[in-house]
């Protein structure tokens, strides 16, 4: 397989030297997200990379010295084999391990906040407050949203159409969702969310 005016090799060996700067304008170009971008896919991205890396110095000759002619009995390379093979096995389980137990803030979906049991989705890494949605502490039913007024302010009340329970906040639906939103943002930010995944 060739492209105009390259090998196979030329494009293995410009994917070594250019992955670092396409990593960092990736960083760049998505840092807010690129955390939890990381966090899932960084096991891949490395291997990836280092497979990418081997191919380019195999075809430039550096690594050829490992198909070089020994004279080792073969129950040597055996013996020599067996505890790398295990080394990077064991390696290779604990990152995919490790990455896969770390919860990130796009776990998080779900929490008592103000009395209620909210639920929520994201949109681009946001919290969209039109998006946050109101269930029962009690049976997890969604509830009803009702309004009443006391000296010009609105209130909202919550109830469950199942058990009967109901509670009030202060705020029209709008102004309750954003509150939500920035409670949401702050225990993530602070990392109580946590605690709430546990």
């Amino acid at each position: 397989m060739k492209y105009p005016g390259f090998k196979l090799e030329d494009v293995a060996n410009l994917m070594t030297v250019f992955q670092p700067a396409v990593l960092f304008l990736f960083w760049l170009l998505t840092h807010k997200k690129f955390h939890s971008f990381w966090q899932k896919w960084k096991n891949w991205v490395v291997t990836l990379s280092i497979v990418a890396s081997a191919i380019g110095l195999w075809k430039q000759g550096w690594l050829a010295w490992l198909a070089a002619p020994v004279s080792i009995p073969v129950w040597g390379v055996i013996l020599a084999a067996v505890p790398v093979i295990l080394c990077v096995a064991l390696i290779i389980r604990e990152m995919f391990k490790s990455s896969s137990s770390v919860p990130t803030f796009e776990d998080y979906k779900s929490d008592m906040i103000f009395g209620i049991r909210w639920n929520w989705v994201y949109h681009l890494g946001q919290i969209e407050p039109d998006l946050v949605n109101a269930f029962c502490p009690n049976d997890t039913c969604r509830c009803r949203l009702s309004h009443s007024w006391y000296l010009d302010r609105s209130n909202s009340i919550f109830n469950c159409p199942n058990c009967g329970f109901h509670h009030t906040l202060e705020g029209d639906e709008r102004e309750v969702h954003r509150r939500v939103a920035i409670e949401i943002e702050r225990r993530v930010n602070t990392g109580e969310f946590i605690k709430a995944l546990g």
